[in-house]
């Protein structure tokens, strides 16, 4: 079975003629004048500071990410990573089409982006490999956590708890309830939430971990008036093993059940840069903005 390789990356244009080599931090000449990566950098920020912030956030979660993978000895197969390139590039001819061009879309990547399209195609497919790297690198890590999975049921106020205590012992589901009563948005799933881990040290967490399963704990205080009622619903068992081929099957099965999502992509990412620190100083000499 194949496996990916990353590409080689590009050589340098060479430099103009009777002109020194503009290295990396230069972006352009204009009569004569250098313009700088900096400036290209500054303006960016000054006009879209959100979407560079999460480009750079992107970059840093996908080189993280590749750095576990190595660590882990993580394999994956080429047929996969060609197989998520195309779906990238069928969702971009998808949007081309949408758009009203007549053409094939290669063109268009090369006429209103302004883009080699073999070039663009591959960069498609390095971001192909790199999210299959974070998607992997974060459900292994999760896997390897001691969780519970619980639900959860969030209330504003005393009035509404007493609602939600109420309909319990009635005999209706937690689910139900949580449906009905929840506040919080896991209400739409039934409040079930994501997975707790005993490493978050929070108020929730404690009380997950005290609570057996298939028992109702709370109610907790929350900031505010909110209090929660927690079904702990499972602790599954801890996935052992620090190399990729005892963790490969495992994980792809986990995945195959349900996506990352943002909820367990975010400790992931720090517990990574905790792992392997990130050291923005260079980005903000660039920029000219002093370090938060």
């Amino acid at each position: 079975m194949g496996r990916v390789e990353m590409p080689a990356r590009p050589e340098p244009p060479a430099p103009v003629e009777g002109r020194s080599d503009p290295g990396p931090e230069l972006v352009a000449w204009v009569a004569g004048e250098p313009v700088a990566a900096r400036d290209l950098l500054t303006n960016l920020l000054q006009r879209q500071p959100r979407a560079l912030r999460a480009e750079l956030d992107r970059l840093l979660a996908a080189r993280m990410a590749a750095r576990e993978a190595r660590q882990l000895g993580m394999q994956l197969p080429l047929e996969l990573v060609e197989s998520r390139a195309r779906e990238s590039w069928e969702e971009v001819c998808s949007a081309i089409l949408e758009s009203g061009w007549q053409g094939p879309p290669e063109e268009y990547v090369r006429s209103a982006f302004g883009l080699d399209p073999d070039r663009y195609r591959e960069r498609l497919r390095v971001q192909a490999l790199e999210r299959l790297q974070v998607e992997r690198a974060v459900r292994s890590w999760l896997l390897r956590s001691e969780r519970v999975q619980a639900r959860a049921i969030v209330m504003p106020d005393e009035a509404s708890l007493a609602a939600a205590q109420a309909a319990l012992d009635s005999g209706h589901s937690f689910s139900e309830v949580a449906r009905e009563h929840s506040v919080d948005e896991s209400s739409e799933r039934g409040g079930r939430i994501e997975p707790i881990r005993r490493e978050e040290r929070t108020p929730i967490a404690r009380l997950a971990f005290q609570t057996a399963v298939g028992e109702v704990a709370g109610p907790l205080r929350l900031e505010g008036e909110s209090w929660l009622l927690l079904l702990v619903e499972a602790r599954p068992e801890v996935l052992r093993g620090e190399d990729w081929g005892a963790l490969a099957a495992a994980t792809e099965a986990s995945l195959a059940q349900s996506p990352v999502t943002d909820e367990e992509f975010w400790p992931w990412r720090l517990a990574m840069e905790r792992r392997y620190p990130v050291d923005l100083a260079p980005f903000h000499a660039l920029v000219e903005e002093p370090l938060p």
